[in-house]
């Protein structure tokens, strides 16, 4: 039948693949005694028409439901004080990245964005609540703004040239 046949097939077979990894790295979980695995890592390139860049971070849980918080991941901290990592999404196009964090109830004037050794880092406090919230850049980025929207925190960057 042609192309468009094989390509399915292909897709398909990928899917099928992918779901007996999945499978292979669940029961490889359960014979050490794992509830929890985490991933995370970056993806480079999935086909040769497009050049498609991001990261992802996943959670595998088998040994139970886990608590999902209404607003982000929350940890306790000895002083009583809690560290919160918002919800964040990266988008790049060309030369440009731009970051929105959520961050409602949040004063701009409580929001500390920088740069530091090609890690984007964010830091928010609001009474005892601490934010917080760093991003490996694969580039040298400046940041060129950032504003505070509706309780969304949008950066825009822009990448160095190698020069400087």
């Amino acid at each position: 039948m042609g192309q468009k046949d094989d390509k399915k097939e292909t897709n398909i077979g990928s899917i099928f693949n992918g779901l007996g990894k999945l499978i292979d790295i669940i029961s490889d979980m359960a014979e050490k005694g794992e509830d929890v695995k985490q991933f995370e890592g970056s993806i480079r390139q999935l086909d040769n028409r497009r050049n498609i860049k991001g990261r992802y971070n996943l959670k595998l849980n088998i040994g139970g439901i886990d608590k999902i918080t209404d607003f982000a991941d929350r940890e306790k901290k000895q002083s009583g004080a809690e560290l919160i990592t918002p919800k964040t999404e990266v988008y790049k196009e060309g030369k440009d990245l731009t970051i929105v964090i959520e961050l409602h109830g949040i004063d701009e004037k409580d929001i500390v964005v920088e740069i530091e050794d090609d890690t984007f880092i964010l830091f928010a406090k609001k009474g005892s609540q601490k934010y917080y919230k760093s991003i490996d850049l694969e580039e040298k980025y400046k940041i060129c703004s950032s504003r505070l929207n509706n309780g969304f925190l949008i950066v825009k960057m822009k990448e160095m040239s190698p020069d400087g």
